[in-house]
């Protein structure tokens, strides 16, 4: 089930065609020093009984999370034009598939930019919800 969640989300941020090069969960990913990039979270949360018994669907929800880089001291343009097109793309009613598995883009927003490690960092949170089969 959160395999197939996943890879709906992923599936859906590659669609966007963002250009960044983008880093997903334990894949060795390693930024070019000065070049924007990606990296993608997937943050499940509690799940909740859809219906009773021991054959029913449980409701899944979590946050998917866009975490951009940008170059310190060059302005925070850049970066905010890239947060705007991935929240259009994330926007709420959106519903990426994989394989039969629904997902529901709830809604999403930008955090504040901060600097990190050497790099201008925002982060999109997509808030996620999907119907799972027991």
């Amino acid at each position: 089930m959160y395999s197939k969640i996943y890879s709906a989300l992923v599936q859906h941020y590659v669609s966007g065609g963002f250009g960044l090069p983008t880093g997903y969960e334990n894949d060795g990913f390693e930024p070019d020093v000065g070049t924007p990039y990606a990296a993608v979270y997937n943050l499940p949360a509690d799940s909740y009984q859809d219906t009773v018994g021991e054959i029913g669907r449980d409701e899944r929800v979590g946050i998917f999370q866009i975490s951009i880089f940008y170059p310190v001291g060059k302005g925070r343009g850049d970066a905010l034009a890239k947060a705007d097109q991935i929240l259009m793309h994330f926007k709420a009613g959106s519903f990426p598939e994989y394989s039969g598995q629904i997902v529901t883009i709830q809604s999403s927003t930008i955090s504040p930019g901060r600097v990190a490690d050497g790099w201008y960092q925002l982060d999109i949170s997509a808030a996620w919800s999907a119907t799972t089969l027991r």
